[in-house]
């Protein structure tokens, strides 16, 4: 299981193990009529070499997964009339603050005025996302509802990266190589060649549903030119908000993914239940047949999948229902906690939802739970 490193990070590299080398992230930036902030290339690379690498051992030799991102400003405002727009008001907020702080003595109130930063607004996040997804993966993202978590592309697609070369140093060099696309019926399942299922789970996938939507491009999943494998990867995401789910299929939809990423609107935990102050009258509690078992995100996931699919438990014939089980964790503990202010300049946090940035004790708690549901999932993620 693998919890995304940060929610609100903008980029960077990810954290690893197992042998698996600091992901980095080159930033090039090329100045155009005196802007350096015009163009923006973004690359990755995660590599890994097993201890065990032989030449004779196809299953273990060196690991690498790579990729890149062109952010072109002014490219992106002659194809893209919302992202034009933005940047434009963009520059004029800037330049008004930057007049109005000459007037003032204050270093720190010239330099925070002048910052590219400072004058971000949700606008121009959500049209600078939709730019990058269309221009350099083909993807759209025509619904995001206000106050909902804006996905940074770079540190999302630097997830994606980590994430494939993790399946494959855990388990098989070849992972992408090899053919088989395993539906979502049990006929298929058993009929798999190997043991991956290429099926992945997303818990809380949000409203843009950006990771699933990142895991079915050919970044995460090229296939294999020699052997014309082309696997295709079906991701099952879950939200315990409406709103979210509604949004994400929205954007499943417009990218024709339908048949490949399943969107399912699932219970709160027990811990999230037991601990809402309100505990609204008629809430129903979670997935579940035994009071003191902890019921977690994981669990209630799979059991929302086995009942649409009517699977038996894994722990009854053995068999592994996902490849893998990936989370973008709530890390606040409160409200109060993710609306605060950021410390260091003062800005407003990044815009989300309750159920996208809080959970009863923040990140740590989130994770124990999937911790807890795993020791019951053993044989249902490979």
């Amino acid at each position: 299981m693998f919890p995304d490193p940060g929610k609100n990070q903008q980029g960077g590299g990810s954290s690893g193990s197992g042998g698996i080398k600091r992901g980095r992230k080159r930033r090039r930036p090329r100045s155009e009529h005196g802007s350096g902030r015009d163009t923006l290339t973004c690359s990755y690379d995660h590599n890994t070499a097993s201890a065990s690498t032989t030449s004779d051992d196809p299953t273990h030799r060196a690991i690498s997964s790579t990729a890149s991102l062109h952010v072109n400003f002014r490219d992106f405002a002659t194809k893209y009339s919302d992202f034009a727009k933005a940047w434009d008001d963009l520059k004029h907020r800037r330049q008004g603050a930057v007049a109005a702080a000459a007037a003032t003595t204050t270093a720190t109130a010239r330099t925070t005025s002048s910052s590219f930063s400072t004058h971000v607004d949700s606008a121009f996040n959500l049209a600078l996302t939709r730019a990058t997804l269309q221009s350099n993966l083909g993807l759209c993202l025509p619904s995001l509802p206000d106050g909902y978590l804006c996905p940074p592309i770079p540190n999302r697609l630097n997830y994606v990266l980590w994430l494939n070369t993790l399946l494959r140093e855990s388990g098989d060099s070849r992972y992408f190589e090899l053919s088989g696309d395993c539906s979502a019926s049990s006929s298929s399942l058993s009929s798999c060649e190997y043991k991956y299922r290429y099926r992945g789970l997303d818990i809380g996938c949000g409203a843009s549903c950006i990771y699933p939507l990142l895991l079915c491009t050919d970044k995460f999943s090229p296939g294999n030119e020699s052997t014309g494998a082309t696997n295709k990867w079906r991701i099952f995401a879950t939200d315990i908000d409406e709103e979210s789910v509604k949004s994400a299929k929205l954007n499943v939809q417009a990218n024709s993914l339908d048949d490949r990423i399943e969107v399912a609107l699932v219970p709160r935990t027990r811990r999230q239940v037991s601990q809402d102050p309100a505990n609204e009258a008629g809430d129903k509690p979670p997935i579940g047949t035994v009071d003191d078992d902890v019921v977690g995100p994981v669990q209630i996931a799979m059991e929302a999948f086995r009942d649409r699919y009517h699977y038996a438990c894994a722990s009854d014939n053995d068999t592994a229902l996902f490849d893998f089980c990936m989370t973008n964790p709530p890390f606040y503990g409160t409200e109060a906690e993710a609306t605060a202010d950021r410390k260091g300049d003062g800005r407003s946090r990044t815009d989300m939802s309750v159920s996208e940035g809080v959970y009863p004790g923040g990140e740590v708690g989130f994770v124990r739970d999937m911790i807890a549901d795993s020791v019951q999932l053993t044989n249902s993620i490979t």
